[in-house]
């Protein structure tokens, strides 16, 4: 393999540390061999792993693929790896044979020992390594398990610890990305819609009616859902801002506002309501994140930062309208589904000065504006 491109890497050191890894394969490929093993043929796979990020927004990034993963193999059970508290929204997904959890050791790259024994006593086939940004932890551990063939992008070096290479084509966004990455692996042709999809159960479908009656909502002709809080220490628009721009939509509008967050947001959330005089409700940590996308499918749109709410409304079919973090590749985070409204510009990888200076210059009166156009509609999505 040619040593990888100066162009992914956004510091020159980690571009040499990779093409150091490069001229190092030879040794790294034999190490890796003697650790686990002769790969084989993905048809031959009986047990596969997924590694990657694992917050609410990454796994449905991937949950639109997972039924075609499954499809393409088969004769293969695949176990997702995820932090206990996200990997909730993917309980009941039939490609999923089980969820395992990740639970951190003191490093923040390794798993507490115990889990680590238990995942490599299920003696995996295959791990599928699908970040395809900083994928070089999820490699190694592979490697660490034993684990025979591993499917992941080699564009950033560490070719070497790779059995299945699977190509990337930048910029894409992050959904998108990982359709390439399992039509690469099965021979799938990538054109199936990337809307995230939330199994969910009777009971969910009860709990959102409850508290929906228990609200009184079916007395609004059209709901707003706003969250706007999110676990980014930076690159929120400004809680003013929110307020402001609800006021507005509440004074020229049928919208009833509804404030979402999680049981820790809720005294944030009335001291909204009531310093901007919404006459809203305020759901804070009432529902299970499944339970959550019932209660947003009656909803008319949603108001929310970049985070997990965001892609939990997509899977919903909520039209959606948001501000993207800015210190990413504004394709890669930005719009995937044509029911969404991306309030920033089209830059990304912005200090935080610079982003926060971005999200400042964009008023209430815009957000608004773009938000009460859409209430026209008479059309629900």
């Amino acid at each position: 393999m040619p040593f990888p491109s100066s162009r992914p890497f956004r510091k020159k050191k980690l571009w040499l540390i990779a093409i150091a890894v490069e001229a190092l394969a030879p040794l790294l490929r034999a190490w890796a061999r003697l650790k686990t093993g002769p790969s084989t043929d993905p048809r031959t796979w009986r047990k596969a792993l997924i590694l990657g990020d694992n917050h609410i927004g990454d796994i449905l990034y991937r949950s639109a693929s997972l039924q075609h993963l499954k499809a393409g193999l088969p004769d293969c059970e695949f176990h997702y790896l995820a932090e206990p508290g996200s990997s909730r929204i993917l309980e009941g997904n039939p490609a999923i044979a089980s969820i395992l959890p990740w639970v951190r050791s003191d490093s923040p790259l390794d798993l507490a020992p115990e889990h680590f024994a238990a995942l490599k006593a299920m003696r995996f086939d295959a791990a599928l390594c699908t970040n395809c940004i900083k994928y070089w932890p999820d490699l190694l551990l592979a490697l660490r398990l034993g684990i025979p063939n591993r499917a992941g992008y080699i564009y950033k070096g560490f070719s070497s610890w790779v059995t299945r290479p699977i190509p990337i084509s930048h910029p894409r966004s992050y959904p998108a990305y990982f359709r390439d990455y399992v039509a690469s692996l099965t021979g799938q042709p990538p054109d199936w819609p990337l809307r995230p999809i939330i199994h969910t159960t009777p009971d969910d479908e009860a709990a959102a009616a409850q508290l929906w009656d228990r609200l009184g909502l079916a007395r609004h002709r059209r709901l707003l859902a706003c969250f706007m809080t999110t676990r980014q220490p930076t690159g929120v628009w400004p809680l003013a801002n929110f307020g402001n721009a609800l006021l507005s939509l509440r004074s020229s509008t049928d919208l009833h506002i509804v404030l979402c967050g999680s049981a820790a947001d809720k005294p944030l959330l009335a001291g909204i309501d009531r310093d901007f005089h919404l006459q809203a409700d305020i759901v804070a940590g009432d529902l299970s994140l499944r339970a959550l996308a019932c209660f947003l499918r009656r909803f008319h749109a949603v108001l929310s930062t970049d985070s997990g709410p965001r892609h939990i409304a997509n899977a919903a079919g909520v039209p959606v309208f948001f501000f993207r973090n800015l210190r990413s590749d504004p394709v890669e985070t930005g719009v995937y589904l044509d029911t969404e409204t991306d309030f920033c510009p089209p830059t990304g990888w912005l200090d935080p000065a610079a982003h926060a200076a971005i999200l400042s210059a964009i008023t209430p009166e815009t957000v608004a504006s773009a938000i009460a156009a859409h209430a026209l509609n008479p059309s629900p999505c």
